[in-house]
This record gives structure tokens, C-alpha cells and sequence, in this order.
């Protein structure tokens, strides 16, 4: 699922009216999927885009208008604009087979309805040596419920492996042998036994019900959730979210996402600074491919296994690669300050954690310390106060668990939507009369369970 994203840019001067606002969006290769598009006034001197990620990873973009000043000298950001990136994310709050049992229209092989009789898999057919095409009985097969055997009878067939031995177009039931699959099966029968929908609506159009559904879900309650146990899990990232400084005395941040998973790992042996793979005791809990922090250092990787972390850019953001002894602390976050004036180039320093500041990872709340005090002056090593991007944020935010409320307002929001096209499908072609007051039969419990999980939006400057 790629999810809509409103990309708001602020004149810093509050600008109103402006005309030329554009924005340019790149992806992680630095190709621009998006060149000099306009951007919409919003409000006093507020512009948005509506951007939906063409595909996982960073999305980097920034706006500028040209009717103003100039970019800044060494920077690429315009004195108007922020940066930020953008992850796409997966659907994960509930399954294509758990809304159609949800909606009671999951057929299944073997059948399981016929009484005294036995509960057979499906002939798909025979193997000849280079036959690759081979059809199920039933279309709209539903993902993760389908298995493909090989063998000579049903009670002696072997489980084939998907990818390897075929491939299957769920929505219209085609298999797909490879080479290799072609010489497993030999001359052997195919047999299968999967899910499918009885009402003839594709996977395709379930999943799809299903990320418009979270989609909803997550933008009602300014929320996220994901299962805290997978080995990647599917936190939502932030890449350099920006933030107004707020002087030396008020020492307190907010993110504007929160809660952040507790998650760290250790480096397993020494690396130097110019080290590309890091390797640790595990990176369960971390995103495929992300930000981390290691004291003073930033780093974006590209990848990772069971215990690295790959494709890593040291340095990142302008920090200083650095080696490190055996079981430095890695964090899949990172904070940096800029202490320079307004009107200058930004210079970023990365924060250490528990030297230079701590986070209450349930509230989002950063504190930054304050190291010393001279009788009439305090440390300079805060933002001042009002400069806008004096604060920037790489992190990875949910709530480590999904409730089951979540994964019923998820199924019931989407069951009403594909309600809504079969009702329509009906009407138009005459089959039935049909009660629309059925089509929001869940409303009062969506409602509620919206009310109890909303959580409303406030963003402390």
C-alpha cells in the first residue's frame, strides 16, 4: 500500500498569495518523479501537495518560489522551504482472507462442506515435461491461502515452492510453472488446495478495500500500528522532520508522531569509519531500510539481514564517521540541532542520547540538556528561539501491537466499501430490490471505535 501524503510547505516570512510555488520530488536514486509541480495555498502562507509514493523508499523533495529570494548559498533548499521523506508502507492491519471470512464469501479447496465424503485437493492437471501453463478451477484466489503439490496421487504429493517451482495470478487463477518447476513435476499431477471468492471479487479489490480502509483509519486517529514482533515491522518513518528552535531556556520538543518503538541493538566487534556494512547482534525491530544513530553520527542504510545492516552511508547529513568499540549502542532514530542564526546555512550536530538529551518515547517528548550555566549566560548549544529548521528528527513511530478493535473497524470499513460496489453492481444491471439502510449496518461501531482511538493532533512550537 503506498499511502496519500499532504507535503505542507511554509514560507517562513508567511508569504500569502504566492502564485509560483513549486515543488520537486525525488526518489532514492535521485531521479525526480516529480519536476517543478504547483503547490496550493492552504492558508497565510501556507502551500500543500498531494503526493502518493510511486514506490518504497526515501522521497525527498523540496519547494521554492521563484518570484522570491534565491536559494541559499551551499544548499539546495530555497530560505522558504523545508525537507523532508517519505516511506510507503503496507497494509498489515488485516488480510485479504481474514475481511472475506469477515464477510462470510470464502469458498475453499478441499471443500469442506459435503457431509460423509472426503475432503479432496484439486486435479490441476498433468505435467508432460514442458507444459507451463496450468488454471485452478476457481478464479479470485485468495493470497496466502493457496498451496501447490506435486506427485503421482494425491496421499503421496510433495508442497512445490512458490517463486521457485511457479507463480500464480491470484485474480484469474493462472499457474505459472518455471524451468525448474517444469522439471520437478515431471510427468507427475498438480494438485492444489486454496481460498477463493464466492462472490467474484478479485484479491486485487479486497487488498485494495483493505489500504483505503487503514489509510482512513490511520488518518481519523493520527495513528499507527503494527505487529512489534515481526523481524521488520511496520513502523511508519520520518526522515528530517524539521522543527522551529525554542532558545536556551524552554528545553522541550514534541514530535509530531508518537509512540516510538523501544528499539536498539549493539555493534557486534569494531568497525572503523569507513565500514559500509555494520554488523550487530540482531536487527529484529528495525525497518528494511532506514536511519540510524550511533553517538554522534548519523547513518542511512539501504538494507539489512538477520545481524547487518547494509548499504550504509557514514557520515550522513553532514556528521562525522567515526569507529567504534564492540557493543556501541545503535538507535533507529536521530536527532540534530542547528545553532546558526536565521539567514545563514544550516549547519547540522547530531545529538548523542543520554549526553545531550533524553526522549520519553510514549509522549514523543525530546529534552534537550542543558550542560552548563556561567552566572549570566546559559550554554549556546540550543536553537534560538523562533528560528524556523533549528530542530531535525529521523525516526520510526507506531504502537507495537494491533488491537483487535483495529482489526474489525479495519474489515468493517472495508466491507462496506465493496458493499457499496456490489449494490451498485446489482442496480445497474436489475437483478434484485436492495435496502441501502443494510450498507451501513456498521456505522454506529465504526463511530465509536473512531471516538475511542482518535487521538487529536497538536503541534507544540
Amino acid at each position: 500500500m503506498t499511502t496519500l501524503k499532504r507535503i505542507i510547505f511554509t514560507s517562513k516570512r508567511r508569504t500569502t498569495g504566492l502564485t509560483d510555488v513549486t515543488i520537486t520530488i525525488r526518489d532514492a536514486g535521485n531521479t525526480a518523479v516529480v519536476s517543478s509541480a504547483s503547490m496550493t495555498e492552504l492558508a497565510s502562507g501556507d502551500y500543500y501537495y498531494d503526493y502518493t509514493p510511486t514506490s518504497a523508499g526515501w522521497h525527498v523533495w523540496y519547494a521554492d518560489s521563484t518570484s522570491q529570494s534565491a536559494p541559499l548559498s551551499d544548499s539546495f533548499l530555497s530560505d522558504y522551504s523545508s525537507v523532508t521523506t517519505l516511506q510507503s508502507t503496507a497494509a498489515d492491519y488485516a488480510t485479504t482472507q481474514q475481511l472475506a471470512r469477515f464477510m462470510r464469501i470464502e469458498g475453499k479447496i478441499p471443500d469442506i462442506r459435503p457431509e460423509g465424503a472426503s475432503r479432496a485437493k484439486e486435479n490441476v492437471g498433468t505435467g508432460d515435461n514442458s507444459a507451463t501453463l496450468f488454471y485452478l478451477d476457481h478464479g479470485y484466489v485468495i493470497a496466502g491461502t493457496y498451496t501447490l503439490y506435486k506427485g503421482a496421487t494425491e496421499s503421496a504429493a510433495t508442497a512445490m515452492t512458490e517463486t521457485t517451482h511457479y507463480t500464480l495470478d491470484k485474480d484469474t487463477a493462472t499457474v505459472t510453472l518455471t524451468s525448474a518447476g517444469v522439471t520437478l513435476v515431471g510427468t507427475a499431477i498438480i494438485w492444489a488446495s486454496y481460498s477463493y471468492c464466492l462472490f467474484e471479487i478479485t484479491n486485487t479489490e479486497i487488498q485494495d478495500s483493505l489500504d483505503r480502509a487503514q489509510t482512513e483509519i490511520n488518518q481519523v486517529t493520527n495513528s499507527r500500528w503494527t505487529d512489534g514482533t515481526a523481524t521488520s515491522p511496520n513502523y511508519e518513518l520520518f526522515t528530517n522532520e524539521v522543527y522551529d528552535g525554542k532558545g536556551k531556556f524552554e528545553r522541550d520538543y514534541y514530535l509530531d508522531s508518537f509512540p516510538l518503538p523501544d528499539v536498539s541493538t549493539g555493534l557486534n566487534g569494531t568497525h572503523t569509519a569507513a565500514i559500509t556494512t555494520l554488523t550487530v547482534d540482531s536487527t529484529d525491530g528495525f525497518l528494511s531500510s532506514g536511519t540510524l544513530n550511533i553517538g554522534t553520527e548519523k547513518i542511512t542504510y539501504t538494507g539489512k539481514t538477520s545481524t547487518t545492516f547494509t548499504g550504509c552511508t557514514r557520515g550522513a547529513g553532514g556528521s562525522t564517521a567515526a569507529a567504534y568499540s564492540d557493543d556501541a549502542k545503535v538507535y533507529p532514530y536521530c536527532f540534530e540541532i542547528s545553532t546558526t542564526e536565521e539567514g545563514s546555512t544550516i549547519v547540522w550536530n547530531v545529538l548523542e542520547k543520554d549526553i545531550d538529551y533524553d526522549i520519553d518515547l510514549q509522549t514523543g517528548r525530546i529534552h534537550l540538556y542543558r550542560t552548563d550555566i556561567v552566572l549570566d549566560s546559559l550554554s549556546g548549544a540550543h536553537p534560538p528561539k523562533g528560528t524556523p529548521s533549528r530542530l531535525r528528527t529521523s525516526y520510526i513511530w507506531g504502537y507495537n501491537t494491533i488491537p483487535n478493535d483495529i482489526v474489525r473497524l479495519t474489515m468493517m470499513i472495508a466491507s462496506r466499501e465493496l458493499m457499496h460496489g456490489t449494490a451498485r453492481h446489482a442496480l445497474v444491471n436489475g437483478f434484485a430490490d436492495f435496502n441501502p439502510n443494510t450498507l451501513e449496518v456498521d456505522k454506529e461501531w465504526i463511530d465509536k471505535t473512531f471516538e475511542r482511538y482518535n487521538n487529536v493532533l497538536v503541534r507544540t512550537t
